[in-house]
């Protein structure tokens, strides 16, 4: 008979290409007895990598994480909830230790693997920049980033900037981001040694950028959206825009289109 082989422990891991940072490695794991090594040699030569899967469910009936950073954030979390009330919003059982070495960079998206919901992100060690976009804008610049290289995205995230475009918040050690449900939002871990214009101020020294996240979901929002699509014929069939907001689509296609011709002649 056949002997099962017991595999050794992986861990989650993104590791950027070197000529182009919006594309990742295909392998995404790492054996766990070689990862520190890893990592070391990650930050010695600059080349980003890091972990978005670093998990622990709260839910899992275990006393804790066995991780102070993570068990210390969900007791608050869960105490404000409470107060709170879980008919405005309801703590996600699952929080987020999210760390990378300097020069990472996670493309333009929209946080979609969960029903509608904003997260609290909270820097511990290093920095990090999240830059954040309009969806549709957000999605194009990635699209542009993989597709046409460096170069043509600079060239759009330029043009973006001039034009007014977009907003960059950079964390700090102790500092707060508030990640809304609309829009779409890159992050980029900025090498220490990186030369930033006035009035930025020099970045301090560090080896990695540790995050710990967690995901409250929009109560009403979810309940609404499940009382629609539990009704629907066919639940996977998209739900069509109100009245209203087919209004507010039309007017700003329409705006689109005015600005497209008024920058064709």
């Amino acid at each position: 008979p056949a002997r099962r082989v017991s595999q050794a422990p992986t861990a989650s891991l993104y590791r950027v290409d070197p000529s182009n940072h919006f594309l990742t490695a295909a392998d995404t794991s790492a054996p766990l007895d070689s990862l520190g090594d890893e990592v070391r040699l990650r930050i010695a030569s600059g080349r980003g990598v890091g972990s978005l899967n670093t998990t622990f469910d709260f839910a899992s009936g275990e006393s804790g994480s066995g991780v102070p950073l993570l068990d210390g954030y969900w007791e608050r979390l869960d105490d404000a909830s409470y107060v709170v009330g879980e008919g405005v919003a309801r703590l996600n059982p699952r929080l987020y230790l999210i760390w990378k070495t300097a020069g990472y960079c996670t493309p333009y998206h929209q946080d979609v693997h969960v029903p509608p919901h904003f997260t609290l992100y909270n820097q511990t060690s290093g920095a990090s920049a999240f830059h954040f976009l309009p969806l549709l804008l957000g999605e194009y610049a990635t699209l542009v980033g993989r597709r046409d290289g460096p170069s043509r995205l600079k060239e759009l995230l330029q043009r973006l900037d001039r034009e007014g475009v977009g907003e960059v918040a950079t964390l700090g050690p102790k500092q707060m981001l508030l990640i809304l449900p609309g829009g779409a939002h890159g992050v980029y871990v900025p090498r220490p040694a990186l030369q930033l214009p006035p009035p930025a101020r020099p970045l301090p020294p560090f080896r990695l950028s540790v995050i710990r996240a967690a995901e409250l979901f929009v109560a009403p929002v979810c309940d609404l959206y499940e009382r629609l699509l539990l009704s629907a014929a066919d639940w996977a069939t998209p739900l069509g825009l109100s009245e209203r907001e087919a209004e507010a689509e039309a007017a700003t296609m329409a705006r689109v289109a005015e600005a497209a011709a008024g920058e064709a002649a």
